[in-house]
């Protein structure tokens, strides 16, 4: 399996990292903040199923993902489905599946007070290469305070969490 390309887009210079895209939209009509950043890997050789049996098995995202406690599935990962989610040192969470396209894409929310933390993850397939695309976004009128508390290290951990994700697939391929 080859790396093809870390990309991003960098929307304003305020990027803290190189490889994410950084946005903050004001929503006159809703007077709500929004913070986006986005983070993506083009690999070869690795499937989007292969990924996806990794992303679909939440019980076992302890496994390849060493800042969480736990994370357990209430009933089936589809749209509407809910899971419990504990980070290391974290509160526990309860995360909302507003999306899910199997082998393509999923989208969870966690609700925080006055705000909520959409991530949207995306398998994109693009002649023989899999582009692994996370995208973070933070809205509502405190959005900028859980950005700081939450968001900022949830977006720095997005280039290793992608590189285990990927190992983890190729292991349960092997």
């Amino acid at each position: 399996m080859a790396v093809i390309a870390d990309s991003a887009i960098h929307v304003a210079p305020l990027a803290p990292l190189g490889k994410l895209v950084y946005h903050i939209d004001f929503n006159n009509t809703r007077r709500r903040t929004m913070w986006t950043q986005s983070y993506s890997k083009t690999v070869e050789g690795l499937s989007a199923a292969q990924v996806w049996k990794v992303w679909s098995d939440v019980d076992s995202w302890h496994v390849w993902q060493d800042d969480i406690e736990y994370a357990r599935m209430n009933g089936p990962f589809e749209t509407g489905g809910s899971f419990k989610f504990k980070p290391k040192g974290g509160p526990n969470l309860t995360l909302e599946l507003s999306d899910v396209q199997p082998n393509t894409s999923f989208v969870d929310i966690t609700r925080f007070p006055l705000a909520r933390m959409v991530d949207s993850h995306e398998l994109i397939e693009r002649g023989g290469a899999l582009e692994i695309k996370t995208t973070i976004r933070m809205e509502g009128p405190l959005a900028f305070l859980w950005r700081k508390i939450v968001g900022e290290d949830v977006v720095k951990s997005l280039p290793a969490q992608t590189d285990k994700l990927i190992a983890q697939a190729t292991l349960a391929c092997a």
